[in-house]
């Protein structure tokens, strides 16, 4: 009867589960779900859960009718700044961190449905190696917004324009 010595066993079992991981690391990908934050920000805008100039329009009913000047002129500032940060969001690559914070479970959820690790804006990629594999996820996560603009021509039409730099700077 041959006898294997434990030490040979061992080593032998070592090398096989070494390559046998290695193999398993260099044929795994990472899946990773995308979205357009333009669109994001669009969607969201016109949506039902928007609601930030009806919440400006009552603080500043509420700031006159209590003559509070330093609220007033607080609005006044702060407004066309929002209006900035929007254009950004838009029509530039601005974060739509804030957005999606408020639709994480949401967001999860069609992460899960569509097997995807990770969720990211897709101008949030600085770099990706060879195991990446992308999903762009936009359609699903705006339907969550609810949004009565027509999505198809929307982003069919934003996808021809790349983002605007300092897209902060467009007036209305």
């Amino acid at each position: 009867m041959l006898r294997i010595k434990p030490v040979l066993l061992v080593s032998v079992l070592a090398v096989f589960v070494l390559f046998a991981g290695m193999d398993a690391y260099s044929q795994s990908k990472v899946r990773i779900g995308t979205y357009d934050s333009r669109m994001v920000a669009v969607m969201f805008y016109n949506s039902k859960y928007f609601n930030m100039r009806e919440e400006a329009k009552k603080r500043m009913e509420a700031a006159k009718e209590k003559n509070d000047t330093v609220e007033i002129e607080n609005i006044k500032k702060e407004m066309p700044l929002r209006q900035r940060f929007m254009h950004e969001q838009a029509f530039g690559k601005g974060s739509v961190n804030w957005i999606m914070d408020q639709f994480k479970d949401k967001v999860s959820e069609v992460a899960e449905k569509e097997k995807v690790n990770i969720v990211v804006s897709k101008w949030e990629l600085n770099y990706y190696g060879q195991g990446a594999e992308f999903v762009d996820l936009t359609e699903k996560i705006c339907a969550v917004f609810g949004s009565e603009m027509d999505f198809k021509k929307m982003y069919s039409e934003l996808q021809m324009n790349e983002p605007v730099k300092d897209a902060y700077l467009i007036e209305d």
